[in-house]
């Protein structure tokens, strides 16, 4: 045991040290080098850094979703105005499901069974006083819950 702690020891020391080695050899090299080296490096060391930035500012943070939900926020012009489309993407059936919005507004559907699409309009989700939701609600949480688990997503300010 003690072997291995010994080679695990040695092997994070060596890593260490060539680690050290490389970005030293990089230092003198980019001392050394022309200005075309210094170019690439540079445009090089741009790229990552915008990548960097598209993950830290587009990746959306994580999500609860325990049932394979897909929600899609969507606007119908023609009947019900602003509605959520669920899809089970599960291979399990949804049973007793409830969608809550900020915390207030309920609605809620026997089932949904998997790969089915369905359309909850805001107009059908009510408070626990029986309040319908406006359709200028600016929803910060949408919550699936069911049988099977939750699903939730938060929404950034309106």
């Amino acid at each position: 045991m003690i072997d291995l702690l010994r080679a695990i020891a040695n092997w994070f020391s060596d890593l260490l040290e060539n680690t050290r080695d490389l970005f030293l050899d990089f230092a003198h090299d980019f001392k050394k080098g022309g200005r075309p080296f210094r170019m690439k490096v540079a445009m090089v060391g741009s790229y990552v850094a915008i990548c960097l930035a598209t993950v830290v500012v587009f990746v959306p943070p994580g999500e609860l979703n325990e049932i394979d939900a897909e929600v899609v926020e969507s606007v119908s012009s023609l009947i019900g105005g602003r509605y959520f489309r669920v899809i089970n993407r599960s291979d399990e059936t949804w049973h007793d499901v409830v969608l809550v919005i900020n915390g207030e507004y309920y609605t809620s559907w026997p089932r949904i069974r998997p790969g089915e699409k369905r359309a909850f309009y805001l107009s059908s989700f009510r408070s626990k006083r029986g309040k319908r939701a406006s359709q200028q609600l600016a929803v910060r949480t949408l919550r699936i819950e069911c049988k099977q688990g939750a699903f939730e997503r938060r929404y950034g300010p309106r």
